[in-house]
């Protein structure tokens, strides 16, 4: 995944130079979209999932939305606000290593 504010530079893809010289460097500047539902931190994405006292005391399992689909979180029985549940292996990928990304830390919004 590309970070926000990145500046690529694509060497000899800009405009040819006079006289049918070299062509210059292309240079794109990436802006990243805010989303409604994540939020980035490196190659972690967070998201934060209201569940009622009752999920958090008991514990539940949960349908959450992620890039790779429908994914079930286990909110464990004593949950508290501000828990976190980290599905590993579900954020961004790492722009260095494409086998590699970040995790997806859910944050627990106990609703009373």
């Amino acid at each position: 995944g590309v970070a926000n504010n990145t500046r690529l530079r694509l060497a000899n893809q800009g405009e040819v130079g006079e006289n049918g010289g070299v062509a210059g460097d292309l240079y794109v500047d990436i802006r990243i979209k805010p989303d409604d539902m994540f939020t980035r931190d490196d190659d972690d994405l967070h998201c934060w999932i209201k569940v009622p006292m009752s999920w958090a005391v008991l514990g539940h399992e949960v349908e959450i939305d992620t890039f790779d689909g429908r994914q079930t979180l286990d909110i464990p029985a004593g949950s508290q606000p501000d828990d976190t549940v980290t599905l590993k292996n579900l954020g961004v990928t790492h722009l260095d290593d494409k086998n590699e990304r970040g995790d997806l830390v859910a944050h627990v919004v106990v609703e009373i």
